[in-house]
């Protein structure tokens, strides 16, 4: 029998500062999901990340809700049988990338979901990715697969960047919610957290697609 996957997470060095250390204890998979306080937002947030050392989880940007996916187990290339993003969505994730650029965010390993919409993202927003079927949706998958795709999320999320760069994953809501207990309620939220290696990792701070734009003076 698979053992659950648990996350312990050491609040330590947060952009730059010493914080009380409190470690954290995540869901096990399937089980009602912690709520994790976010230490960070706004300019200093994106101050941080123009200095790398993050890795950013990002959902997907808006979707095509009349469309439907027909198969989530078969070749997830053909997009006519999934849910794809939507005109709004596309100028969305340029949307984000143009803003990150303009922050000097600088981006080095992007993972993403082999789904059309998480793929298209992350080409839109950054024009390069690499398919993970690790960040497939996990609502779909078996329970044994489901337990190593959440195993690989934490261990991705604790691997420290190249040094000036950040990584960014781009996923589902589910993979994000049963695996750590974090809700993105917006498509092309980003979930920032601080890898720590053997120690794990800290939950940062969210940026919401709008707050992006503020941000970088777009909107």
């Amino acid at each position: 029998m698979s053992k659950k996957p648990s996350m312990h997470l050491v609040m330590s060095f947060v952009l730059g500062s010493l914080v009380a250390a409190t470690a954290m204890t995540g869901p096990a998979l399937g089980e009602e999901p912690n709520k994790l306080k976010a230490l960070a937002s706004g300019p200093a947030l994106t101050e941080a990340l123009s200095r790398g050392g993050y890795v950013l989880y990002m959902r997907h940007t808006k979707t095509n809700r009349r469309q439907k996916d027909v198969d989530h187990l078969g070749d997830l290339s053909n997009c006519a049988n999934q849910r794809n993003l939507s005109e709004e969505g596309r100028e969305q994730a340029k949307m984000i990338g143009l803003a990150m650029q303009r922050l000097r965010i600088n981006v080095g390993k992007i993972y993403s979901s082999p789904y059309c919409r998480a793929v298209d993202t992350a080409q839109l927003a950054f024009g390069k990715l690499q398919l993970e079927d690790n960040l497939r949706y996990l609502t779909f998958l078996s329970r044994e697969n489901a337990i190593a795709a959440t195993n690989w999320l934490h261990k991705q999320l604790s691997i420290p960047p190249k040094a000036r760069t950040n990584t960014l994953l781009v996923s589902h809501t589910a993979n994000l919610k049963k695996g750590l207990g974090l809700w993105p309620g917006n498509p092309g939220d980003v979930f920032v957290f601080r890898p720590a290696g053997d120690k794990g990792y800290t939950y940062v701070g969210r940026i919401t697609p709008k707050e992006w734009l503020a941000l970088a003076g777009l909107s």
